[in-house]
């Protein structure tokens, strides 16, 4: 043997590879497990979140309507007023027993239309109290008034700004027509307007809702993406392998956030999907990689276990990343002997399996080339013991032992070395 580095490949038998996939298995089962207790805890905790949001608003809105219940324009809508509050007591029953975010959501469009009704109900009765006082001309200008000004007027110029704005001229021009006591006109416009406000709040409400619910398939995409990224922060595997990935997504869904509010809807679904997808493709990749590490895991431990019973003292600690911030890193082991000599082993993820011996005692030969050779033979019978006894107890296949100027006459022809071992690499390549 040589002073380089020797190398070979490893594998496993069959049925330690088989038991090793199904460990994975199991083990992969757990994890999902935890990340879906996590994403339901976080589910669970927006829930109660919104539901406490929801009742503070039902709560404001009973508030409002006591308050108006008590002025004296209230006594002509009571039969509206008291139907708003027996749909609002039941309205409260339906917030407290939604299980999902779904369910909940219906309610709280129950209660925006609500809060609209009420303000539709306090403008009615103001102009029935008005007109109980006015001339029936006075009193219709004014009942049409109240019913405009009642309108959510940022939602009415968002959806339907050219029927607000006509809206508001001919309600003007039945306040001139009125001023100037010319009250067949002032009817006459009266009742345009009346259509005109028909056909506007049912544009807007139309308009809204579509956008509404838009908005909310994406916040209740961009919701289940975050729960999703919670459950994966919770998995310490994924973590370990996927961490920069992780914050990545973190990232790329505050964005999404963003991309909600400019109202590019579209934009933030199609994202929101692909995020879920990056997702998954992590948790694949992870997997994988953790395969991989079990693997190693268990060849690290055969070599280590091997040494022990050869005599050999393997350092505490061993063992560890060559590189300890990467978990894909070389995993090194040191060991010595008590005869003297030591032993480096460099096994990665992917590749070649490495050996530095030092102490041992070397000797020198010309090869059939006329090349000096430096060789140890005792290092050299050292390992393939090692490795007859990994490949006895613990299954791994180790192939014929190579280093860069191993003598060709001392490697074995390709019939004797095992059949699933990979072609050697010349020089130790990385993960």
């Amino acid at each position: 043997m040589s002073g380089s580095p020797k190398y070979c490949s490893a594998q496993l038998r069959e049925e330690q590879e088989r038991r090793l996939r199904e460990e994975r298995k199991r083990q992969a089962e757990i994890e999902r497990a935890r990340r879906a207790a996590e994403e339901e805890k976080r589910r669970k905790e927006n829930l109660a979140k919104a539901q406490n949001h929801a009742r503070q608003e039902t709560t404001n809105l009973m508030r409002q309507i006591t308050t108006f219940a008590n002025e004296e324009a209230a006594r002509l809508v009571s039969v509206e007023l008291e139907a708003l509050k027996k749909n609002l007591h039941k309205l409260e029953n339906d917030i407290n027993r939604a299980g999902d975010a779904e369910q909940l959501k219906r309610s709280e469009n129950t209660l925006r239309r609500f809060r609209d009704d009420l303000r539709q109900i306090t403008a009615q009765g103001e102009a029935a109290r008005l007109a109980a006082h006015l001339a029936h001309e006075e009193a219709a200008v004014i009942e049409i008034k109240n019913k405009f000004s009642a309108f959510d007027q940022t939602r009415s110029e968002k959806f339907d700004v050219d029927g607000f704005r006509e809206a508001r001229r001919l309600i003007s021009a039945a306040e001139s027509a009125l001023n100037r006591k010319v009250l067949s006109e002032t009817e006459k416009i009266i009742a345009e307007v009346r259509i005109r406000l028909e056909r506007h709040q049912a544009t807007v409400e139309k308009r809204f809702s579509q956008w509404f619910e838009e908005k909310e398939r994406c916040n209740a995409a961009l919701e289940s993406a975050s729960n999703r990224l919670v459950g994966l922060k919770a998995d310490v595997v994924v973590l370990r392998w996927g961490h920069q990935e992780v914050n990545a997504i973190e990232k790329r869904l505050g964005q999404i956030s963003s991309i909600i509010e400019t109202e590019k809807f579209s934009l933030a679904q199609n994202e929101a999907k692909a995020v879920l997808e990056g997702m998954e493709n992590i948790l694949i990749r992870v997997q994988e990689l953790q395969l991989k590490e079990d693997r190693r895991r268990y060849i690290a431990d055969g070599i280590i276990q091997v040494m022990n019973q050869m005599g050999f003292i393997v350092q505490a600690g061993s063992p560890t990343l060559e590189k300890p911030d990467s978990p894909v890193s070389d995993m090194i082991i040191q060991a010595r002997r008590l005869g003297g000599g030591a032993i480096a082993v460099s096994v990665p993820q992917d590749g070649d399996i490495w050996y530095d011996v030092a102490g041992l005692p070397m000797r020198e030969e010309n090869g059939e080339d006329g090349k000096l050779i430096k060789s140890c033979d005792e290092a050299e019978e050292q390992i393939e013991k090692m490795h007859e006894k990994m490949e006895e107890v613990f299954g791994i296949q180790m192939s014929e032992l190579m280093w860069e100027d191993k003598d060709p006459n001392r490697i074995h022809k390709p019939a004797d070395r095992l059949p699933e071992a990979k072609p050697a690499a010349r020089q130790k390549g990385g993960v």
